[in-house]
C-alpha cells in the first residue's frame, strides 16, 4: 500500500521538496569533492581576524531553510547588541542522528560580549544547544570549517564581505582589538 506523503508534517514536506530540488540540481551539476583544496581554504579562512568559533545544534529535524532562518534571527539579535554587522563563515553539517547543525566563524564581536548569553539566546530561539569559544587560530577552526567545502559541502559567507579591506589592514585591526571596518 503506498504511503500518503500529504499527511506528513509541513516541515517534512518542505524538506522533501527541497531535497528534490537539490537532487535535480546535482544531476545537472554534480558536486565534485576536492580534498586537496582543504589547506588552501583553511589558509584563506585563517587569514581573517575571527573572534568566535560557534557550533549550533537543533533539537529535532529541521530543513535547511528553517535552520537558516533561525540562525539569521540569532545573528540579527547579536548584531543589534553589537550595533554593527558581524561577518561569518558558516558551514552546515549533518550529525549522525540526521539532524543538521552549524559551525561558524564570527568576526566583529566585541571582546566584552558574554558568550554564555549568546549560547542561551540560541537555545531560546531554536531550542538547540550552542557552544561558543574564543577563536584560537592554533586550534585550526578555519581548517575545520574548510573541510566541508572539500567534501562537496558549502560555506556561507554572511555579513558585509563586500567591504573587506586588504588582509594587511585586517591583521592590523585584529592586533588592535577591532574587527569592524566602520570608522
Amino acid at each position: 500500500m503506498p504511503v500518503d506523503r500529504s499527511k506528513a508534517p509541513l516541515a517534512v514536506q518542505a524538506w522533501r521538496r527541497q531535497k528534490g530540488r537539490w537532487m535535480a540540481r546535482d544531476r545537472r551539476a554534480p558536486i565534485v569533492s576536492h580534498p586537496e583544496q582543504g589547506p588552501e581554504w583553511g589558509a584563506w579562512l585563517g587569514a581573517f581576524p575571527w573572534d568566535w568559533f560557534v557550533t549550533q545544534t537543533f533539537p529535532d529535524v529541521v530543513g535547511p531553510e528553517q535552520a537558516a532562518r533561525l540562525h539569521k534571527r540569532w545573528t540579527r539579535a547579536l548584531e543589534d547588541y553589537e550595533r554593527h554587522d558581524v561577518r561569518q563563515a558558516r558551514a552546515l553539517e549533518f550529525q549522525k542522528r540526521g539532524v543538521l547543525h552549524y559551525h561558524a566563524l564570527l568576526w566583529g564581536v566585541r571582546p566584552d560580549t558574554r558568550r554564555l548569553d549568546w549560547m542561551d539566546a540560541w537555545h531560546a530561539i531554536s531550542g538547540g544547544y550552542a557552544r561558543i569559544v574564543q577563536y584560537d587560530p592554533a586550534l585550526g577552526a578555519a581548517h575545520y570549517c574548510a573541510k566541508y567545502v572539500t567534501k562537496g559541502g558549502e560555506i556561507d559567507l554572511l555579513g558585509p564581505w563586500w567591504r573587506v579591506r586588504e588582509l594587511a589592514d585586517l591583521a592590523h585591526d585584529s592586533s588592535t582589538g577591532g574587527g569592524d571596518d566602520r570608522s
